[in-house]
């Protein structure tokens, strides 16, 4: 099976802005409605769905905008997988 987009060589500014965004931030995962698939909430009350995957995706605004990564799906990453910041 194909890949629908290719992998990265490396972040975008815009990625590598996700992530500090999302390794100082809190989130608190509310459900996670499969093994990649996970509903989160910030500090802030509002609720994000977010789908880990061949293509990630992000309920947000910012990831809806940009389709770019977003600090959800950085934070999911980062802090709930454990994937270093290295890793493309």
């Amino acid at each position: 099976m194909a890949r629908v987009t290719s992998y990265r060589v490396g972040c975008t500014q815009k990625c590598l802005q996700a992530q500090n965004d999302a390794l100082n931030s809190t989130f608190f995962i509310l459900r996670q409605t499969g093994p990649t698939a996970f509903v989160i909430k910030g500090n802030d009350e509002r609720i994000f769905k977010v789908f880990l995957g061949d293509q990630h995706q992000c309920t947000c605004f910012a990831f809806q905008r940009d389709r770019e990564l977003c600090k959800h799906i950085c934070w999911l990453l980062l802090k709930r997988f454990r994937i270093p910041r290295t890793n493309p």
